[in-house]
């Protein structure tokens, strides 16, 4: 697509997820990258002000960074996280990787990341094989990897695209199965789900794929699911305040000692 029309559907579909999340209320966390960012302020600002957390998705959605020398892509990274910070006056905490794709954890503490959100451990045939790799939490060279959320066995994803084209039952087991087994749920989702994408666009069965059930098919889904999620008694949060309020708290607290001991 133009990028003009790029823009126009990830700005549409950002002001519809704003929306939904409003609704219940529920705070997210939105992965931009400075190319996007700095094209629609407005938008930007008004996430913020929702109480919404926003990280890094790089300089431009076409970066490779873990194909990058690693001075590259620190310089890169640190280029657009600076650029997030002083445009929109707030801390940028997180990353996550365009196509889930990116660089050493030592990478992203040279740019000034707490934490890295671009693990997807499951397979994607053509982009990535992460099958079996860890779905909790883990800390490597002072970044926290918050991988997003699959299943247990058969590592089914909750996200994006399984969702719409599974539907909602679909989506209601994977991630009850998901709580049951992990310390949290975290889908993932990009605007153009929300979005009715022209069908001209859709001149492959993949395209035809990706795009299946978007809009309001979609949105529709998700607002019964986030009410599902809240009969549940689910507590939202930003992947910024889960790392904060969990994982770095539960890493300080000092080790319980036992009243008695046994030799």
């Amino acid at each position: 697509m133009p990028w003009n029309e790029c823009c126009r559907i990830s700005i549409l579909g950002t002001q519809h997820i704003l929306s939904l999340l409003d609704e219940f209320p529920i705070k997210a966390t939105f992965f931009a990258t400075w190319t996007f960012a700095k094209e629609c302020p407005d938008l930007i600002g008004r996430l913020l002000a929702q109480g919404h957390e926003l990280a890094c998705h790089g300089l431009d959605h076409a970066d490779r960074y873990g194909q990058m020398p690693d001075s590259q892509a620190i310089d890169a990274l640190g280029t657009a996280k600076d650029q997030l910070e002083n445009r929109f006056a707030c801390s940028i905490k997180g990353f996550r990787a365009p196509r889930m794709q990116g660089p050493k954890p030592a990478v992203l503490a040279s740019a000034g990341f707490l934490y890295d959100s671009s693990l997807h451990p499951t397979w994607v045939p053509g982009l990535y094989n992460s099958f079996a790799t860890a779905r909790t939490p883990s800390f490597h060279s002072n970044v926290w990897k918050v991988p997003a959320s699959v299943t247990p066995l058969l590592r089914l994803p909750v996200s994006w695209v399984w969702a719409r084209n599974f539907g909602l039952t679909y989506q209601k087991l994977c991630s009850s199965w998901v709580m049951r087994t992990t310390p949290y749920l975290s889908p993932y989702f990009h605007p153009v789900d929300f979005v009715e994408v022209d069908s001209g666009v859709q001149n492959s069965w993949r395209n035809q794929l990706i795009f299946r059930r978007s809009g309001k098919a979609f949105l529709n889904q998700m607002q019964h699911f986030l009410g599902w999620c809240r009969e549940k008694g689910f507590q939202a949060e930003t992947i910024q305040s889960y790392v904060f309020h969990s994982l770095i708290q539960e890493q300080s607290a000092p080790e319980s000692h036992s009243d008695s001991e046994t030799g």
